[in-house]
C-alpha cells in the first residue's frame, strides 16, 4: 500500500475519484507553501516551484490503483512523482514536468467539478 495526495479531479466529488473507489480517505492535508497551481481547464496542474499551499487530499492505495493513477496523469512523461512527508507517512503528489503559460490558481485549491 501507498499513500497518494490528490488535489484535484481525483478528490472525492469530483470526476475521476472512481479511481479511488477501492482505495481508504485517510485525511483532508494541506502542503507547506512552496508550490504553484496552475488551470487547466479540466484539471489543475501543480508545479514544485512557488509559495502556494495546496489543499487536498490523502488515500492509501494499491498498488494497482497506484498503477491506474500513474497512466492517468501520464507518469512519468507529463507528470512526475515527489514525495510529501505529512502526518499519516509519506505520501506520493503528482507534480507537472513543463509548466504552460497557463492561469495560476493563487489559494492552491481545486474548485470545478465538472468534466470539460
Amino acid at each position: 500500500m501507498s499513500i497518494v495526495f490528490v488535489y484535484g479531479s481525483l478528490k472525492r466529488g469530483f470526476y475521476n475519484h472512481r479511481l479511488l473507489a477501492s482505495s481508504e480517505y485517510i485525511a483532508d492535508f494541506v502542503t507547506e507553501p512552496r508550490f504553484t497551481m496552475y488551470n487547466y481547464g479540466a484539471f489543475p496542474a501543480v508545479a514544485e516551484q512557488g509559495n502556494t499551499a495546496i489543499v487536498g487530499e490523502l488515500f492509501s492505495v494499491s498498488t494497482r490503483v497506484m498503477d491506474e493513477l500513474d497512466l492517468l496523469e501520464g507518469y512519468p512523461m507529463l507528470y512526475n512523482r515527489i514525495q510529501l512527508d505529512t502526518p499519516h507517512g509519506a505520501a506520493w503528489m503528482y507534480v507537472i514536468n513543463d509548466v504552460e503559460p497557463e492561469p495560476v490558481i493563487p489559494g492552491g485549491i481545486w474548485m470545478s467539478k465538472h468534466e470539460d
